[in-house]
């Protein structure tokens, strides 16, 4: 099996454009550039690449969500659910996926996931040891 971590076409020319979104604070011109070279490497994804590069570390997974959501590849999309909630912090590219490819199975796991967060963010902030702003209220 490739190493997909840091993989020169596939993986180190979009992670940290993809990271955190970034790609839609890039200017237009920078931002149309990468789209340009992203799309061009869509071919290169089969689903067996991006079943491996799902299940790799955040890098590989990163880019190939955004590929699932770009060529709506509704096949991976009990992958994306799962990986998802195994691994729930930094998940904004299975959100991204799983939003673009819309439908019961996809809102539910996103569904699922906001509120699972949500809770552990509230059960985390009411701890007795935490000194807790107003703000945050």
């Amino acid at each position: 099996m490739p190493d997909f971590d840091f993989h020169p076409a596939l993986t180190e020319p979009f992670y940290l454009v993809f990271m955190g979104c970034n790609v839609v604070h890039l200017d237009d011109a920078k931002k149309n550039e990468v789209l340009r070279r992203f799309r061009q490497a869509l071919p290169r994804y089969d689903k067996e690449t991006l079943e491996q590069m799902l299940l790799g570390n955040w890098r590989p997974s990163k880019v190939a969500a955004w590929v699932v959501a770009a060529e709506r590849r509704r096949e991976l999309l009990p992958l994306l659910c799962r990986r998802m909630h195994e691994s729930p912090h930094y998940t904004e590219h299975f959100c991204v996926a799983l939003a673009r490819l819309g439908g019961p199975k996809a809102v539910e796991s996103l569904a699922a996931y906001v509120g699972g967060r949500l809770t552990d963010v509230v059960v985390e902030l009411a701890r007795p040891h935490r000194a807790i702003e107003s703000w945050v209220f």
